[in-house]
């Protein structure tokens, strides 16, 4: 035990500073290699995400503005559809069936749609615990 404390006594004394920069070369290897780097979470700003976690959050964003988007499209084309339906009987042309069922058949589609996401929303917040009461 004397042994070491005359080596670190010896280093402390003759080798003060080659010590001092070697303690800190040691330091900053471990802190470069060891420590990964982390930001604040997008859905969660309490909680510190890595490069690789904050990836899968903007993929999981992008997704859902992606669906976000098809259903903007479906509801556009809904709408263009029954324009046209509109303006077919209000020229006084005749009536078609076929495009009255594709439109009964958009409407009714949104609404399933429509009805779909309402209820997801809810079985989520149910899974969370956050269901209000």
């Amino acid at each position: 035990m004397q042994k070491v404390y005359d080596f670190i006594k010896k280093l402390g004394n003759g080798e003060r500073y080659q010590t001092l920069a070697g303690i800190i070369a040691v330091l900053m290897f471990v802190w470069f290699v060891g420590c990964t780097s982390k930001v604040s979470s997008i859905t969660n700003p309490g909680q510190a995400v890595s490069r690789d976690e904050l990836h899968i959050e903007i993929d999981t964003f992008l997704a859902q503005a992606e669906n976000k988007l098809q259903s903007l499209d479906q509801q556009d084309a809904v709408k263009r559809l029954l324009a046209e339906q509109t303006m077919l009987i209000a020229k006084g042309g005749a009536v078609n069936p076929a495009g009255i069922m594709v439109l009964l058949g958009g409407i009714f589609g949104i609404g399933a749609t429509v009805d779909n996401v309402r209820k997801r929303k809810v079985i989520k917040r149910l899974e969370n615990g956050t269901a209000k009461s």
